[in-house]
């Protein structure tokens, strides 16, 4: 083998080394990006649940208000939903709070994985605690307003969408949960 024939193929095997080198720094910079994503996605998830129930706290809060209102099972009702929203966004603003505190780049592997099941787990047990109120807020409106079958009607369709809405949102923080502690 020439000097010539010897310096090509150092060149040539150069360029591969770089090429590879070039595609694992890609793949573990996109392996990051990809849960820092999912991480994201769950904070601002949590963020964006929390705001809605505060802000659906003024329906309630005007339901009350209301002088129009003829029986004083609706001001339970009212007071009842009232307390199910705060309740609902501390348990989505904490669990925003603590996954944003998640930090990828400088927490060992093994710390991210452990919080993000404490987490997903605490998410479990707050749906535990949700769902049963928000069935007993339902049979709240069905009693309320038992004479107005127009009324009841729209409750159980606004049961059933929220019953969809809510498995999607499911779904996708099970998604996202399972995208960070893989691997």
């Amino acid at each position: 083998m020439t000097v010539e024939e010897l310096e090509k193929a150092w060149l040539n095997l150069s360029d591969r080394i770089d090429r590879i080198e070039k595609n694992e720094i890609d793949r573990e910079r996109l392996f990051g990006m990809k849960r820092k994503t999912a991480l994201d996605s769950l904070a601002s998830r949590y963020r964006r649940f929390s705001t809605v129930a505060f802000v659906m706290i003024l329906p309630g809060m005007m339901s009350l208000l209301n002088p129009l209102s003829r029986s004083d099972i609706k001001w339970w009702v009212a007071g009842y939903y009232i307390l199910y929203m705060v309740v609902a966004g501390c348990m989505d603003g904490w669990l925003y709070k603590g996954v944003s505190a998640i930090d990828v780049t400088s927490m060992p592997v093994l710390e991210v994985g452990r919080l993000c099941r404490f987490y997903r787990r605490r998410h479990h047990q707050f749906m535990l605690l949700l769902i049963p109120l928000a069935c007993i807020f339902i049979g709240l409106i069905c009693y309320a307003f038992r004479f107005d079958p127009y009324f009841i009607a729209g409750a159980v369709a606004g049961c059933v969408a929220g019953i969809i809405i809510g498995t999607v949102q499911y779904l996708k923080f099970v998604s996202d949960y399972k995208t960070v502690t893989s691997d």
